[in-house]
């Protein structure tokens, strides 16, 4: 079951286990500092910390640390930083401890992290968040999923990466889907594509359990009083980005 409560879209899936998680909408306001130029980025903080407050995570303790996506198939791991607060993590940062760069391209669009108190994000607005949870290490992910980067094989090569990395099982894996443009609405090249089928596709061809998946039904362009969307913006809003976390406390 997905559930949408107080500005936050999360999924029932991870009820039992020690995980927190969540996607943002409009009612918590835009989470991106770089298109918060209004304020030099000042509200988008206030709106983080407001999200975050109603999780229970603190930056003075922990980390949010996001992804430097850049639609890549590249898959990294990192290990929890010293330094606790918000940052951008970069190829080179101390704390990636693994990178499999499976393209030339800087930046990677997949995270897998064992830490307590660390907290993957991304900040997407068409492109699919992808969570992955290890019921039995433990272990977590995130996948920035759009239309490049699934054609490249981000899914089956993040399961990959746990599975080599981590010892990780597909079938103990749990998966959440989180709100993304539907293929009614998204039709690069007149055409539609369908990014929770192609996903989920790739989940059960890498072993994942089809149960153990669960898809947001919310579209990030038709659902425009709930979401920010890079396609619709360009045509008649202020760009925004939610915000899509998931780590452990």
């Amino acid at each position: 079951m997905i559930l949408q409560k107080n500005g936050i879209v999360q999924s029932t899936l991870f009820n039992d286990h020690d995980i927190l998680h969540g996607v943002t909408t409009k009612q918590l306001g835009n989470m991106s500092y770089d298109r918060d130029q209004a304020t030099q980025g000042r509200q988008a903080e206030k709106n983080l910390k407001i999200f975050l407050k109603q999780l229970g995570i603190g930056l003075e303790q922990q980390n949010l640390l996001i992804l430097p996506v850049n639609h890549t198939s590249n898959v990294a791991m990192i290990k929890k930083p010293r330094k606790s607060g918000r940052m951008v993590i970069r190829n080179k940062s101390n704390f990636v401890i693994k990178l499999h760069e499976f393209d030339e391209e800087e930046g990677f669009d997949a995270c897998i992290c064992q830490d307590q108190n660390a907290f993957l994000a991304i900040l997407p607005a068409d492109c699919a968040p992808v969570m992955l949870y290890d019921k039995k290490t433990g272990t977590f992910a995130l996948i920035h999923a759009g239309k490049s980067g699934i054609i490249a094989g981000i899914i089956m090569k993040t399961i990959f990466c746990l599975k080599n990395w981590c010892q990780t099982q597909p079938k103990n894996i749990l998966c959440y889907i989180g709100p993304t443009i539907c293929p009614d609405c998204y039709k690069p090249e007149s055409k539609s594509f369908d990014l929770v089928a192609e996903i989920t596709w790739q989940l059960i061809n890498s072993g994942v359990m089809e149960n153990n998946i669960k898809p947001s039904q919310f579209c990030t362009y038709h659902d425009q009083h709930l979401f920010y969307s890079n396609a619709r913006s360009k045509a008649n809003e202020n760009e925004g980005r939610q915000i899509a976390i998931i780590g452990k406390k």
